[in-house]
C-alpha cells in the first residue's frame, strides 16, 4: 500500500495565511515586520527541534532536515560573519533590499 498524502482544508489555509503574512512582511519591510518574521524563524526552529525528538521512523529524518537546513540558513542570515562575504551572493537578498 501506498501512503498518499493528503492536504487538509485547514493545512492549506495555514499555508495561505503564513504566505500572506511573508508577502506583507516584504512589502512593508519595517523593523516591526522584521522581528516578527525573525521570532517566526526561531520558533519554526524550536518546533523542529521538538518534532525531531519526539519523532519516530521516516518522520525523524523529516524533522532532521528541517532542522538542519533551517538553522542553517538562519545562521547565514542572522551571523555577523556572512555579512560581507555569504549574505550579498543569497537568492533572497534582493527582494529582502527591495530591488
Amino acid at each position: 500500500m501506498r501512503d498518499r498524502r493528503r492536504f487538509t482544508i485547514a493545512g492549506l489555509l495555514a499555508s495561505v495565511a503564513l504566505l500572506g503574512v511573508t508577502f506583507a512582511a516584504l512589502h512593508a519591510g519595517t523593523e516591526s515586520w522584521s522581528s516578527l518574521m525573525l521570532t517566526l524563524a526561531l520558533a519554526a526552529a524550536g518546533c523542529a527541534l521538538l518534532g525531531r525528538l519526539t519523532a519516530c521512523g521516516a518522520d525523524k529524518a523529516t524533522w532532521d532536515g528541517f532542522l538542519i537546513f533551517g538553522t542553517g540558513y538562519l545562521a547565514i542570515c542572522v551571523g555577523p560573519w556572512c555579512d560581507e562575504h555569504i549574505i550579498p551572493n543569497l537568492v533572497t537578498t534582493p527582494f529582502l533590499d527591495g530591488h
